[in-house]
């Protein structure tokens, strides 16, 4: 059993998966389908039993309706056959038949039989619906015996109807012998003891008597009705009763009221519907027994009909899947062309939806993911070539021709006019200058490299513009540890001697500081010069946020927008500037720049 189980549950997953895994046109097939099945089920099936009730709740009212009938037309019945019974008997000539007790002659009792069966013929119910009669005197002598019941059965049916009527009555029904019979005293009527009894009566009653005739209908007919007494004795029976089936269960109501009511019985599984009467006037019992397959035989024609509805709706919601997935198609070919198309690199092709359902939608968001994706392309491709310029720039940098021509100038006149010290002097921080530039290109270094780097660079500049203007340093010992690329802080400087000061007053000042705050070098560069307009502060960061690069011509070729956009391909958005200036006032340039190494993203080594 649990084999079984596990086995089913394999399949389930399996089927899921298969399910799961299909074509979008067989899900749309097999989900329109499952659907009707379901609606069709659900509703057939509410359909079915909501006919089905309706029909039993018909052939109730047509069953109680027929037995109301047929309750009324036995009652009517069986009285007239009673009356007919006494008649016969208060017959004169009956009577004095059966008051004779004298010994007669065989031609005699020819005669007296002669008398009674005329009297018989005289009274049409009884003549049309006995059976049989068997007529006794109180002296125990048959006075009338049909042809067609022996002596010995005829005073086997006189015993037992004697005993079966009380002394109190007159008249009753009852089974002898398994044959239908009224039992009645022969009292005489006309004399002074008037209920004095004079002999028996016992009348064989036919079938017929008990017959549904006219009223029978689909439900209602002779085979499917019992009746009985109120001693529980069948006087006709039902073909279709079942075999545990048993009528006193439905005797005995309320006071002998005209009362009807319907039951829903099973027996031996078989479902039947059961309806018992009693009737005023003789309290006989009427029960109707219908199996439920006459009453549901007219549902098999729903059920195909429901059946063939279902199927039609299938096939229609087969049509109308066809049709949902064609209309599909249509937008997955084209996602599935504009997938292919990207997967080879082209993201410029824009695709147009053959509707703007969802995955209509679904491809202008393909379309807006392609231009993205182009764009950012674009754009790192040119950012690769920036950098790739910015490195070359750098390496290919040299000292500019013209700074060295006018440095050996210098150094000519000043070897003309003043001793060597000077000459000795220029001459070195020129050769430290150069090589810091060749030792350290595209290298992550101390910040105090760099300072020492920009410390021989203002001393070449003092010389040149002869002590025109001033440096003050205020570094932090954590600053001068701070690793960052270098040639970082020369533009600045240099932009300050040159564009920012006016080296005519020998005034100029330019400040350096540099502290480190949660893990974040700032660094700000000021001086006292001649300060820039908005107009050309605006230009400026134009330049740098359109990443424009520079031709320089200074120290080494590399100006103030370049090592901004160097210093946000090395560090990312974690590095930030700001330029403040006023004209008249000077120039205050912050830098903040992170701590950690990103080089090998700008493509230099450290």
């Amino acid at each position: 059993m649990k084999k079984k189980k596990e086995k089913w549950k394999i399949f389930k997953l399996y089927l899921w998966k298969k399910i799961r895994d299909s074509k979008i046109r067989t899900k749309l097939y097999l989900y329109l389908v499952l659907s009707v099945l379901i609606i069709g089920g659900v509703i057939g099936t509410a359909s079915y039993y909501q006919m089905r009730r309706e029909l039993l709740h018909n052939a109730e009212d047509t069953v109680i309706s027929f037995l109301k009938h047929a309750g009324n037309r036995l009652d009517e019945q069986m009285k007239a056959f009673q009356m007919s019974a006494y008649s016969f008997s208060a017959d004169s000539e009956v009577q004095a038949a059966a008051r004779d007790t004298a010994e007669k002659s065989k031609w005699e009792r020819t005669l007296e039989k002669n008398i009674v069966s005329t009297a018989v013929s005289q009274y049409g119910t009884l003549y049309r619906y006995s059976d049989f009669i068997v007529m006794q005197k109180n002296n125990g002598e048959l006075i009338w015996n049909d042809e067609g019941l022996s002596q010995e059965k005829a005073e086997e049916l006189i015993q037992e109807g004697g005993r079966l009527l009380e002394d109190v009555q007159a008249v009753k029904w009852c089974r002898i012998g398994g044959r239908n019979c009224l039992v009645r005293r022969i009292t005489d009527t006309g004399g002074k003891n008037r209920w004095k009894q004079n002999g028996l009566l016992v009348i064989g009653v036919k079938d017929a008597l008990f017959e549904v005739g006219e009223e029978s209908s689909a439900y209602t007919k002779n085979e499917n009705l019992v009746i009985a007494g109120q001693d529980g004795s069948i006087y006709k029976e039902s073909t279709v009763q079942p075999e545990s089936w048993d009528i006193r269960e439905h005797l005995g109501y309320k006071n002998g009221k005209y009362y009807v009511y319907a039951m829903h019985e099973k027996y031996a599984e078989k479902s039947y519907l059961v309806v018992p009467l009693k009737t005023m006037e003789m309290r006989m019992n009427l029960v109707c027994i219908i199996p439920y397959h006459l009453i549901l035989d007219s549902l098999s024609h729903v059920v195909k009909f429901i059946v063939a509805v279902t199927l039609v709706l299938c096939g229609l919601g087969v049509g109308a899947a066809r049709i949902l997935y064609a209309s599909m198609k249509k937008n997955l070919v084209i996602i599935e062309n504009g997938m292919q198309a990207y997967e080879a690199g082209d993201y410029s092709r824009l695709q147009s939806p053959a509707c703007y359902d969802e995955l209509g939608l679904l491809i202008l968001q393909f379309n807006h993911m392609g231009m993205e994706i182009q764009r950012l392309n674009e754009l790192s491709q040119k950012e690769e070539q920036e950098k790739q310029e910015l490195k070359y720039q750098i390496l290919e940098t040299q000292i500019n021709p013209h700074f060295l021509y006018n440095t050996l100038e210098t150094i000519k006149w000043m070897a003309y006019e003043k001793e060597e010290k000077e000459i000795v002097k220029l001459s070195g921080a020129i050769i430290r200058l150069l090589r810091f530039t060749v030792k350290n290109v595209n290298k992550m270094i101390p910040l105090r490299e760099e300072l020492s780097y920009i410390h021989d660079y203002v001393t070449i500049q003092k010389i040149r513009y002869e002590d025109a203007f001033k440096v003050q340093y205020e570094i932090t010992p954590e600053a001068e540890a701070f690793y960052i690329t270098c040639f970082v802080l020369q533009p600045f400087i240099e932009n300050s001697i040159l564009h920012g000061m006016d080296i005519s007053t020998n005034t100029g000042k330019i400040c350096i500081g540099a502290f480190v705050k949660e893990g974040v070098l700032n660094i700000s560069i000021s001086d006292n010069g001649i300060g820039m307009s908005e107009e050309v502060l605006q230009k400026l960061e134009e330049k740098i946020s359109g990443n424009r690069l520079e031709e320089y011509r200074g120290f080494n070729g590399v100006g103030v927008t370049n090592i901004i956009l160097r210093m946000k391909m090395t560090y990312g958005k974690e590095f930030s500037y700001e330029f403040h200036s006023k004209e008249g006032k000077g120039t205050t340039v912050l830098l903040k720049i992170p701590k950690g190494d990103r080089a090998d993203e700008t493509g230099f080594d450290r």
